[in-house]
């Protein structure tokens, strides 16, 4: 990924797009995996299953606002000001840097520690797979013929 930071106060611009598309990507991404993964915790040993609860909370801080539009474990604002949308941009470090709640959080810092976590992961913390849901199988009886 090209960089959107060049310098102390330089930018590129035409990064932006490309940058954007691929923090979402990986932020919605990276918390659909840890949220699967939670509603299956029985398949992991307990000290990941503490990591896996304290990773995905993390992520949820910056998903939550922008998919729910509503802070997390909150359902409506208490101060609208802390949060609006992507605007809410306070900062371009190595990412984009949010304010959300009061709290700070470096979208690129979030997702190296997120690729940690998964990097982390040994086989010996598997204790079985996850569960497959199992498709309702087709009907692929032919319809009766309109005329026979």
């Amino acid at each position: 990924m090209k960089p959107i930071r060049t310098g102390p106060d330089e930018y590129r611009a035409e990064n932006f797009p490309e940058y954007n598309a691929l923090f979402w990507l990986w932020t919605l991404g990276a918390f659909e995996c840890l949220r699967t993964m939670g509603q299956h915790k029985d398949c992991f040993e307990a000290p990941l299953q503490d990591k896996l609860k304290e990773m995905k909370n993390k992520v949820a801080l910056l998903r939550v606002p922008f998919a729910k539009q509503e802070l997390k474990g909150e359902k409506t604002f208490q101060k609208p000001t802390e949060f609006y949308d992507e605007n809410s941009v306070t900062g371009v470090e190595t990412g984009y840097v949010f304010t959300i709640g009061g709290k700070r959080i470096d979208s690129e810092v979030l997702m190296d520690e997120v690729i940690s976590f998964f990097e982390n992961i040994k086989q010996t913390d598997i204790l079985q797979p996850m569960p497959v849901a199992q498709r309702p199988r087709a009907n692929h009886a032919a319809p009766p013929h309109p005329t026979g």
